[in-house]
């Protein structure tokens, strides 16, 4: 798998969820990092690398063989903005409330992939509901 076609997957997913073109919060694709804070890849035989470092350490890195994964942690890298701005956009009073915008979130993802909206309403539950974890599934990449 090369970085073309990883990164030509991912600007086609990118592109159909930004709210303006240019948005700076919707980062290009690179294989090492070029801007604080906003993730980047590698590739290492068929291990793909999702890696976050910020002011020059590494703070983040989630490996998987599954391009369908690195593309589910790419996108809902940027959900959350969507999220707000759509929310914001709307002058939704509540835009501040967390299972509102948890909700957006998974309904910006379902729109690309309804399995991915499945995944983050996992993660988002276990944030919401911490009550009711020995009820819920377990979420698959929570603690990475």
């Amino acid at each position: 798998m090369d970085f073309e076609f990883i990164n030509e997957r991912f600007c086609s997913l990118r592109d159909q969820i930004a709210i303006k073109k240019g948005d700076p919060r919707f980062f290009e694709l690179s294989l090492r990092p070029e801007c604080e804070g906003a993730p980047h890849i590698e590739i290492d035989g068929d291990q793909l690398h999702f890696v976050i470092c910020e002011r020059g350490v590494e703070y983040k890195r989630q490996t998987t063989s599954d391009l369908d994964t690195l593309l589910y942690w790419l996108i809902a890298f940027m959900t959350p903005y969507v999220a707000e701005e759509r929310l914001r956009q709307e002058k939704n009073s509540s835009w501040n409330e967390r299972e509102v915008w948890f909700r957006e979130e998974e309904s910006i993802l379902g729109k690309l992939n309804p399995e991915w909206a499945e995944r983050k309403r996992i993660e988002h539950d276990w944030l919401l509901y911490p009550e009711k974890r020995d009820e819920l599934p377990w979420p698959l990449d929570f603690f990475d």
